[in-house]
């Protein structure tokens, strides 16, 4: 973590002393919350719509799983005494064969939506890389730092140097444009 620490303050000093032919006073560092400037978005709130409503019904679904299995249980508990020693050995097999199943798919869900929401913030990253290069060369910003991760090694930024919601906005501004304006013509 020190190492971090004193590599991006390292990194953050040389990049200000550089100035990129800058005077040293044009530099200015910045942060972004980009998850948050993402969801302040037509595209981020659809992306996360559309996410959140697959997460759901398979959420659902393995709920509808687990009350089967539950009821199956009963059966087995109710039973116990009533059915006939071959007969209580399948009940048995079928709740444990069931049990085991619904706990390797809901595994498995896990993963896959983890990896999905993952793929989802990255791909959204990814349109907004340009934006954020774009309203840094506009407004004299030399560094731009994530701060989305707790682990993004930023300690403290004044609000005045937060450009969360001025990205959003320009983003918005961007894909607006580009849904309205008419195709390029076919070559």
């Amino acid at each position: 973590m020190n190492k971090t620490l004193c590599l991006l303050a390292t990194l953050g000093s040389g990049l200000l002393s550089l100035g990129y032919g800058q005077p040293a006073q044009a530099n200015k560092v910045g942060i972004i919350n980009i998850k948050q400037s993402i969801i302040r978005t037509t595209d981020g709130k659809k992306a996360y719509e559309n996410y959140g409503n697959r997460y759901e019904e398979a959420q659902r679904l393995l709920q509808k799983r687990q009350s089967e299995l539950q009821a199956l249980r009963s059966q087995l508990q109710n039973s116990r005494y009533v059915l006939k020693p071959e007969a209580l050995g399948r009940l048995e097999r079928e709740v444990e064969l069931k049990d085991r199943s619904l706990t390797r798919d809901s595994q498995e869900q896990e993963i896959e939506f983890n990896q999905e929401q993952v793929r989802v913030v990255r791909d959204l990253t990814d349109k907004f890389r340009p934006v954020i290069e774009k309203y840094a060369r506009e407004n004299g910003f030399v560094l731009i730092f994530d701060v989305s991760s707790a682990d993004s090694g930023v300690l403290f930024a004044s609000d005045a140097v937060d450009v969360t919601e001025a990205v959003a906005r320009l983003y918005e501004q961007l894909s607006t444009a580009a849904r309205n304006s008419p195709p390029a013509p076919a070559k």
